[in-house]
């Protein structure tokens, strides 16, 4: 499972506490990925309009193809604030900080085996290697929380 974030750059004079901060007249451009296609774009318009801001941000979005080029739209200064993907935002400089699970639907990543592959017995090794201890540390590392497990032990730097 994936978990979307606030993220901006640490450069900012900006700062955001919660999700509401972003609909301040001081945001001029706020990225997210393209709702329409892109499933961490699905998700921040679910949030959005789950705390009541989507009408009052909608005319300072810039859209994303997906959410690494959201990301790239707030890492190049391009925007005050984008909304994108945990696993993306831990390996930047940047400030961020999760947005509630409850505000959006879960964005459930899923893994699968093509049978009659020429690579069944590699791709069952690479699972059974996500599903162990140490697959399942590194996942928590990059922000995804996989069955069974809580938050991820990323700590946020904002």
């Amino acid at each position: 499972r994936g978990r979307i974030v606030v993220w901006s750059r640490a450069d900012s004079p900006l700062r955001f506490d919660e999700l509401a901060d972003i609909a301040d007249a001081s945001v001029e451009r706020i990225a997210i990925a393209n709702p329409d296609h892109a499933p961490y774009g699905f998700a921040a318009r679910e949030a959005l309009k789950s705390i009541g801001i989507w009408e009052d941000v909608q005319n300072r979005l810039i859209l994303g193809e997906n959410v690494s080029d959201t990301l790239r739209y707030g890492t190049t200064g391009n925007v005050d604030v984008a909304i994108v993907a945990l696993s993306l935002a831990i390996q930047t400089d940047g400030d961020w900080f999760l947005i509630p699970e409850e505000l959006h639907t879960p964005i459930d990543q899923s893994l699968a085996i093509i049978v009659g592959t020429e690579y069944e017995d590699e791709a069952r090794v690479f699972i059974e290697f996500l599903s162990s201890e140490e697959g399942r540390a590194i996942m928590d590392r990059f922000g995804f929380v996989l069955p069974g497990d809580g938050l991820p032990a990323t700590t946020p730097t904002a």
